[in-house]
């Protein structure tokens, strides 16, 4: 069944993991001012970042939807069609450093993301163990599938690289000062994510009264490391000298499906969706080499498609030896039911 067309666009620009709230919202921002200010066909664009109070549906920092309202098609002066006009959005946006953008319709994605847990037309899900290895396959599959026609808008899930204040106890040196981890454990947690102390009425609104360092003295890694400890022992010490202290990085998010997988989202444009999976899987399999145990499996619409081939299969034939029934019937003659 051809995509329906919703008359309005979502994009979904790919930052860099571990991007802050404060740098989302500018580069939101930047990307509402240009379409607004260099396509006439734009009537209004909302962005929306991160999750919800109820997290139906979970996105990170770094993650936001820019939902493009666009006017009537008889109004449009830069194309003639949708597809047409989202590749000029794409190249208009190109001047921003640093992102991938997905472009895609408002109700589209969420039935996208309903069947397979991916917002793409065609997901590209590689299972394994090993996230290093999920992560470098997924780039390598995506360079290659750049170079296909109508693969559009290849991003790969944002799941390793980011980055972390890591503190690693020194048990030992925690036990000379009398002290215990899950003390300490409650001062870095009060500091840095807030904990709760009471509760403050006005009138019948209720709020947590939330106690932490201020913004300026939570933002580097000295901050932590500078962070007194009150000892029963020795007065106070440096957190430095109880812990070892270092930035890491780490899993982005944990995105699972049957305990393990990553995925290369593709949208497909100006091309039928069959054609481009098929020559997807051509060059996966003539080029990449999975280690043992790794596979990939393809999913997202196309999931539909195979299903609906499946149906097809089955409800054709049986469609057409009904006809032929009913037309013999009609013309109590083989010959002339079978012509028909």
């Amino acid at each position: 069944v051809p995509t329906l067309d919703e008359g309005d666009f979502v994009i979904q620009p790919v930052l860099k993991t571990g991007t802050s709230l404060t740098k989302t919202i500018e580069i939101t921002t930047q990307i509402e001012k240009i379409l607004i200010e260099k396509f006439p066909e734009v009537d209004q664009v909302v962005s929306r970042i991160g999750a919800a109070e109820v997290p139906t549906d979970p996105m990170s920092m770094e993650e936001s939807d820019v939902i493009i309202k666009l006017k009537p098609k008889n109004q449009w002066v830069s194309a003639q069609s949708k597809d047409e006009l989202a590749d000029k959005f794409k190249e208009a946006l190109l001047v921003i450093p640093g992102i991938d953008i997905e472009f895609t319709q408002p109700i589209e994605m969420r039935f996208n993301e309903l069947i397979t847990g991916v917002r793409s037309d065609v997901a590209i899900k590689i299972y394994g163990e090993d996230l290093d290895i999920l992560f470098a396959k997924a780039n390598e599959i995506k360079n290659l599938v750049d170079h296909i026609e109508g693969a559009s808008d290849v991003s790969v899930e944002k799941i390793d690289k980011l980055p972390q204040m890591s503190v690693n106890y020194r048990t030992e040196k925690i036990a000379q000062y009398g002290l215990n981890t899950f003390d300490i454990n409650k001062i870095i947690s009060s500091g840095f994510a807030g904990a709760t102390f009471g509760t403050i009425f006005e009138g019948e609104k209720q709020f947590d009264l939330v106690m932490r360092f201020n913004q300026e003295q939570r933002d580097e890694i000295s901050d932590l490391t500078q962070l007194w400890i009150d000892t029963p022992l020795a007065g106070k010490v440096p957190l430095s000298e109880l812990a070892e202290i270092k930035y890491t990085t780490g899993p982005a998010k944990i995105s699972r499906d049957n305990t393990q997988r990553i995925v290369i989202g593709i949208n497909v444009r100006n091309r039928d969706m069959q054609s481009v999976v098929n020559d997807v899987k051509k060059i996966v399999e003539q080029k990449v080499i999975l280690p043992e145990g790794y596979k990939v499996v393809y999913g997202g619409q196309f999931e539909n498609l195979n299903s609906a081939k499946k149906r097809l299969s089955i409800a054709l034939p049986i469609a057409l030896l009904l006809i032929f029934i009913l037309l013999h019937f009609a013309f109590k003659s083989v010959k002339e039911a079978l012509m028909v």
